[in-house]
């Protein structure tokens, strides 16, 4: 099976996603996916030009490239910005329609050139919606992964394009409950299927099988950790609490700017709070288990209230305790094994409980309680959903 992924972030992003772990896995069982990464625009080049002459451009000149086993990447550039941020000017879908029909050309070259046939068009960002039928795919699958309006970036009359992918989409699948309640009635098969987790590689740490990062090993105190998104984070949240705990360490792995998701003032931070640079996902069991607690201090918005974070999993996974913002689909993934705060003196009241009650024995139930949701079983579970059968 031939299969179109599109729009999304980088292949080689320091995130990895679970297009990631779909894909791969697409990939592995013999199917083959053109991954088509977001293409910058004008107003990308003003605001990064260092970026996009180092890395975006030689990627646009490169065409396809390999990035994996059955995997092939594909960029281009769209001529028109269709930005929020631009206000009424950069807020139309004419723009986006314009961009699409300038895109196709490179598109159906990328295709062609790979043999591609009647493919089956898994969507992420639905800004291909205007040029689906030339595509003639066999199946459209949109896969929300987030709430695309949450994003500062994206235009407010996206909606109509969100909207129309899933009337046109042969099945919607999302991430949370609350994305499935928005748009299950706009129609169509909406399937809610959650993220997964790697149970081989973070149940050792519950297991107290892996040796702690060597960062964390030097620290003395309390260390509270985060690794994902930085610019999803409260960052005053972070900074309140830090304060008022100086003798904690707080250390977060993640990319801190690039991108209209960069992250500001970190340089307010007290001296007990550490900003690293992400690291291979191999490494993260070690982080994990040089851990007394991990933090999700997630600012809470309409982005933030319908993402469903990969990292519970696998926290829970490695049997680490966590603590997390209230929202509603952090309950419903940790349930009884998180604990949920509000404002910084119930963020610090929280930490503060579960790492007096941590124990070998609480670990080994924390992992159990996410065993059954290990990527095999997720795939397993969209393959059902998508009637891999049936292709």
């Amino acid at each position: 099976m031939d299969i179109i992924a599109a729009y999304a972030e980088r292949w080689d992003t320091p995130l990895r996603t679970s297009k990631h772990h779909f894909l791969e896995r697409f990939a592995r069982r013999g199917d083959r996916v053109l991954y088509v990464e977001i293409p910058p625009t004008p107003l990308t080049v003003l605001r990064r030009p260092r970026e996009f002459l180092a890395e975006t451009w030689p990627r646009i000149r490169q065409g396809v490239i390999s990035v994996a086993p059955n995997i092939w990447a594909v960029t281009g550039f769209f001529p028109f910005p269709y930005h929020r941020q631009l206000g009424c000017c950069g807020d139309h879908l004419v723009l986006n329609t314009w961009n699409q029909r300038s895109f196709l050309p490179r598109l159906r070259w990328a295709a062609d050139t790979l043999g591609f046939r009647a493919p089956l068009c898994l969507m992420y960002i639905p800004y291909l919606l205007p040029i689906l039928p030339q595509l003639a795919p066999q199946k459209v699958i949109f896969h929300m992964v987030d709430e695309w309006l949450g994003f500062e970036g994206i235009p407010r009359s996206a909606e109509h394009l969100i909207r129309g992918m899933v009337e046109r989409a042969d099945l919607t699948i999302v991430t949370s409950e609350r994305l499935r309640r928005r748009y299950m009635p706009m129609g169509g098969n909406v399937q809610l299927l959650r993220h997964g987790t790697d149970i081989a590689l973070f149940e050792p740490v519950s297991r107290g099988q892996v040796v702690p990062d060597e960062r964390l090993q030097r620290l003395i105190g309390a260390k509270i950790g985060y690794y994902g998104a930085i610019h999803k984070l409260d960052l005053h949240l972070i900074r309140t609490l830090a304060i008022s705990r100086p003798e904690w360490h707080f250390v977060f792995l993640g990319p801190t700017g690039g991108g209209s998701q960069g992250v500001p003032r970190l340089g307010n931070m007290p001296s007990n709070v550490y900003f690293l640079p992400p690291c291979p996902r191999s490494d993260l069991p070690a982080f994990l288990s040089g851990l007394d607690a991990f933090w999700m201090p997630f600012r809470i918005d309409e982005l933030t209230r319908s993402m469903s974070p990969i990292k519970i999993f696998e926290v829970l996974g490695a049997g680490v305790p966590i603590v997390m913002s209230d929202l509603e689909e952090c309950r419903a993934v940790a349930g009884p094994w998180g604990r949920f705060a509000v404002t910084a003196d119930e963020h610090g009241q929280m930490l503060t409980a579960e790492m007096r009650g941590d124990s070998p024995a609480r670990r080994l139930r924390r992992a159990a309680a996410v065993r059954n949701c290990d990527w095999e079983q997720r795939f397993a579970t969209l393959c059902h959903l998508i009637g891999m059968e049936e292709i």
